[in-house]
């Protein structure tokens, strides 16, 4: 699933998510149905929801500890959505999140500066210091 990121220029960031959902049991007759594919509802319902969530966190943020904060808004929207067609969502995960390559290549830069800043002022104070 590849989002678009918008903060100060377009990023984009491959999300890869996986769904666990059932049947309820009460519901069956609507679950087999009320949708002709529910797997493709729920791909083209949890695109949306991401769309819609990931460009609001700051770029670091959703790389750092937004996997849970998105999990948790997939889930209580598809659920919202998907129980009145007859089905549970047991768990969403958010598995991996990809950045674009120059802007992996970017952070891997930032990164290193300041492993490099903090060793130059380790050094500076009279320490060793080793990457």
């Amino acid at each position: 699933m590849c989002v678009k990121h918008h903060q100060y220029a377009p990023v984009f960031v491959h999300l890869t998510t996986s769904i666990l959902y059932q049947v309820q049991p009460s519901k069956a007759y609507e679950a087999n149905y009320s949708l002709v594919n529910p797997r493709s509802q729920i791909s083209a319902h949890v695109l949306n929801i991401v769309r819609s969530v990931v460009p609001t966190l700051k770029l670091d943020h959703v790389f750092l500890s937004s996997k849970s904060d998105i999990s948790l808004e997939v889930s209580r929207s598809l659920q919202g959505f998907m129980n009145k067609y007859g089905y549970d969502i047991l768990n969403v995960l958010v598995q991996d999140i990809q950045p674009e390559e120059k802007v992996k290549k970017s952070m891997n830069e930032i990164m290193s500066a300041k492993k490099w800043k903090q060793a130059m002022v380790h050094k500076a104070e009279g320490g060793e210091y080793l990457f």
